[in-house]
């Protein structure tokens, strides 16, 4: 995903946390390269980021709720923190 499509993705999701599906929300967590484990049980993916020590733990359910979606901007905005910047480009 180019640096200006996952920036576009990620102001969508601010806007309209509402009605993503996991498969929109796994491609973007990946373009900011963050990695993911399938749980042994549930139907929950557990996404991580080796500059974080917060995980995100994302339904496979659709659509998947505004508060997972909510928690998605939150995680990868602490990521761009951190990063010194807000473009997401590092």
């Amino acid at each position: 995903m180019l640096a200006t499509r996952r920036t576009e993705t990620l102001e969508k999701m601010r806007r309209n946390p509402r009605d993503w599906r996991y498969e929109q929300i796994h491609n973007l967590l990946l373009s900011f390269g963050f990695g993911f484990r399938e749980g042994s049980k549930g139907s929950h993916v557990v996404f991580f980021h080796a500059e974080l020590d917060e995980i995100l733990s994302i339904p496979r359910a659709r659509p998947i709720k505004q508060i997972y979606t909510k928690n998605v901007v939150k995680i990868i905005d602490s990521l761009l923190e951190k990063r010194g910047n807000g473009d997401g480009l590092q």
